[in-house]
């Protein structure tokens, strides 16, 4: 009985090296038959490499979005900035035109007989013109021109004067004039330039439509009711 337990044991113990070598063995086999790489190394990196790829395909995806929007919205400011750069235009060129077409048409026209020019005085029947900002008229019997056309602005007028009971309308410029410089000289305070009115009806038009625009840009203006001209 001894010798049999004896055997057995060392049967057992001969047998499981073989036996775990044998499973050892085979185990190596089959994992060498496989060939696969350590789980490790197989799984994390891919997933790793994956999940970074998606991020920036994720964050590409959101700023191409935002840049779009971005350029829809100066877009939409841009035009709405060249609608409104369009509406001024047109605002200002139809008050340029407004302006210059003011400045064409008279306000009237009266009829004078006599004009002074400093110390020439002319007796002729000539139109007097007046628009929002000028007088023109045409002096007859100049010396040595013969004709002049006066065309003079309101904002040049010093001290203008209108007398109703000589149909008299004088002012002052302190500048010379030209064809007129033996004749008229601003530095002299009794030289002025003077229109006398073929009519009381010229006079009165010429109050009630040139006479305010006169008033309004010249210096110093007077409007004298009966006095005559002290020129």
């Amino acid at each position: 009985m001894k010798m049999a337990t004896q055997a057995l044991q060392r049967r057992r113990v001969s047998v499981s090296p073989v036996g775990a070598a044998n499973c050892k063995a085979g185990s190596q086999r089959r994992s060498r038959s496989v060939g696969e790489p350590p789980a490790p190394k197989q799984t994390t990196a891919p997933m790793r490499r994956t999940s970074s790829r998606y991020s920036e395909l994720q964050a590409t995806s959101l700023t191409n979005a935002g840049m779009r929007q971005v350029a829809e919205q100066c877009s939409e400011l841009t035009g709405m900035l060249k609608e409104k750069a369009a509406k001024v235009a047109r605002s200002t060129t139809g008050t340029k035109n407004s302006a210059r077409n003011d400045d064409a048409v008279s306000v009237c026209e009266v009829w004078g007989k006599a004009f002074k020019t400093g110390s020439l005085s002319t007796a002729s029947c000539s139109k007097v013109v007046c628009f929002r900002d000028r007088i023109e008229y045409t002096i007859r019997g100049h010396p040595q021109e013969d004709a002049v056309q006066m065309v003079m602005e309101f904002a040049h007028f010093i001290e203008p004067e209108l007398h109703r009971g000589s149909r008299t309308f004088c002012f002052r410029l302190h500048r010379e004039l030209e064809y007129f410089n033996r004749y008229y000289n601003p530095q002299n305070s009794g030289h002025v330039l003077s229109i006398t009115f073929a009519s009381n009806a010229d006079v009165e038009t010429f109050e009630r439509r040139a006479w305010p625009h006169i008033q309004e840009q010249s210096k110093m203006q007077r409007s004298v009711p009966n006095s005559p001209s002290p020129w």
